[in-house]
């Protein structure tokens, strides 16, 4: 049998840009110390844009949906259980990565199940607990999640995230005595259908419950 891969064509879907300046009589800083300030926080403000964008693609791609309505023991479990079951059903191979808001990850933490006696290397005085019922825990901040989302499982390597840089540079400024930063590219997210599956979700909804897809 001849093994034969094929390329995908992947549209790029969102563009990113910068454009300052930094004038030499005005700046009050070490000019080049202020050209490489500016683009280390231009870099950390892409950074954040991406993992936003990032958000969004998997919310609108997850395969499989659950509901918690509170933050109770048993609807944490429960909701663990059932991340478990859909998992191990579909087949899904590779470390499960679980990325929580602070509600659900001290949920895990003070939760009765993650103790010692159960084999659990919960850690209270550091808030820490690496794993529960399999799932690798993570904390994530609230502004990172799309709107009433809470959780976010997934299989790393299941998707892909790009950028292209068009524009990156410095250059010596007509208008000013100074220079313009500026930066430019186009940026995308990817995932297959099959992998879909390998994706999931958790919703907040007081008083809801049960599971999609």
């Amino acid at each position: 049998t001849e093994i034969i891969y094929t390329d995908t064509p992947v549209p790029y879907t969102w563009e990113w840009v910068y454009h300052e300046g930094i004038d030499r009589h005005t700046v009050n800083n070490d000019f080049q110390a202020a050209v490489a300030d500016r683009l280390d926080l231009q870099a950390q403000a892409k950074i954040k844009k991406f993992n936003a964008q990032h958000s969004e693609f998997i919310s609108t791609n997850a395969g499989h949906t659950e509901t918690l309505e509170d933050y109770t023991e048993a609807n944490v479990t429960a909701l663990f259980d059932a991340l478990y079951a859909h998992y191990l059903d579909n087949e899904v191979q590779g470390t499960k990565i679980a990325r929580v808001n602070a509600d659900l990850y001290n949920a895990i933490v003070n939760g009765g199940l993650a103790t010692t006696s159960k084999g659990s290397s919960v850690n209270i005085d550091q808030n820490e607990v690496p794993m529960f019922k399999d799932f690798v825990i993570q904390p994530l901040p609230a502004s990172l999640f799309q709107a009433d989302e809470v959780a976010y499982v997934y299989v790393p390597n299941v998707a892909k995230a790009f950028t292209g840089i068009n524009t990156a540079r410095t250059v010596e400024s007509e208008d000013f005595d100074g220079v313009a930063l500026q930066g430019a590219g186009k940026a995308g997210e990817f995932i297959i259908d099959d992998n879909k599956k390998a994706v999931a979700k958790v919703t907040f909804e007081e008083g809801g419950g049960g599971v999609e897809g």
